[in-house]
């Protein structure tokens, strides 16, 4: 008989657990009352359901078979958002599973976090990694390749339901690039006061290497990223927004070094841009489908020293999906030499 296997299993739609991974082989999502034999399947649903409920492993054995189930929650929540399963037959299986953890953002604040990795001989302060970022940083430090636009899309969208499964390279301060598999599900917004934007819930599993693992990520650009390259002047910067909330989701191109926009400025008054100017962006980026693109406004922008400085600037739509935009938010180095 083979052995038995580590299985990833997504469990955020609530009586309905999905096998996203096979030890550190990703696999598209499958229910895993398919995926699993029938004469395991009572058993593994059963040890699946008690871990997303108690947010406690659990190990079981009978007539030879062992079912082991390990949570992967939020460190604040308690929420279970994925569970190791294995079950085997005869002797106890040694075999390692992948580091795994759970993270969730916040869209209406653009703030993320990720919980205490699933690991046998790691932890994120050994690694140098942050638990908390800016969902722009994190975005800054995966590149997902051709999936970043529509990962966007779907932010912006914030459709609650909708699932996420993409595969990226999440660069790393010690330098061992690793290869991720991400799984994510779209909530609904946790109040009622606005902006109205939901909470993303997922896990995340390690594949490897990024130097060991062959991802789909192209090193060569395509040609509209070649014209976009070609169009962007000496020292501009392109900050993607929100267009709901003014979140910044990402940089087209270098981020400025003396503009906020990290964990370490995400405080009640940390926007990126200044609140009162939030409806002047708004209305640029209307007006550009009624008038000139090259209309410019003058817009504040936090600096590293928490006070916001004033600074010209260009503003755009850009199509992430049919009826998905978010606004493009151009501007000069100059609100970095201001903020010296």
């Amino acid at each position: 008989m083979s052995a038995p296997q580590w299985l990833l299993v997504e469990v955020l739609d609530d009586g309905h657990p999905f096998v996203v991974a096979v030890g550190e082989t990703p696999r598209k999502r499958v229910a895993l009352g398919s995926f699993i034999r029938s004469d395991d399947r009572s058993s593994a649903l059963s040890a699946v359901r008690e871990v997303r409920a108690t947010n406690r492993a659990v190990t079981s054995s009978s007539r030879g078979r062992s079912v082991v189930a390990e949570p992967i929650a939020d460190d604040v929540s308690g929420l279970v958002h994925g569970v190791w399963l294995r079950v085997g037959y005869g002797s106890p299986d040694t075999s390692r599973r992948p580091s795994a953890w759970a993270f969730t953002w916040d869209l209406a604040t653009g703030r993320g976090r990720r919980s205490a990795i699933a690991s046998e001989d790691q932890s994120w302060s050994s690694l140098g990694v942050q638990q908390t970022y800016s969902f722009a940083e994190g975005l800054d430090k995966l590149d997902l390749g051709s999936d970043t636009v529509g990962v966007l899309a779907d932010v912006v969208a914030g459709v609650p339901g909708r699932v996420l499964q993409v595969r990226g390279v999440e660069r790393r301060p010690d330098g061992d690039d690793r290869a991720l598999q991400i799984v994510a599900r779209f909530g609904r917004p946790g109040g009622s006061g606005a902006p109205c934007r939901g909470i993303v819930r997922g896990v995340s599993v390690d594949l490897g290497s990024a130097t060991d693992v062959s991802e789909s990520s192209s090193t060569g650009a395509s040609v509209a990223e070649a014209v976009a390259r070609s169009l962007r002047r000496p020292g501009e910067y392109r900050a993607v927004l929100d267009p709901e909330t003014m979140v910044l989701l990402h940089w087209d191109g270098d981020a400025p070094e003396l503009v906020q926009w990290q964990r370490t400025g995400l405080d009640a008054d940390g926007a990126f841009v200044h609140p009162d100017d939030v409806e002047v962006v708004r209305s640029a980026a209307r007006a550009v489908d009624e008038g000139p693109r090259d209309e410019v406004s003058s817009v504040r922008l936090r600096a590293r020293d928490g006070l916001y400085k004033e600074v010209p600037a260009t503003v755009h739509n850009v199509s992430l999906a049919d009826a998905v935009d978010a606004i493009l938010l151009v501007f000069h180095d100059r609100v970095a030499e201001q903020a010296r």
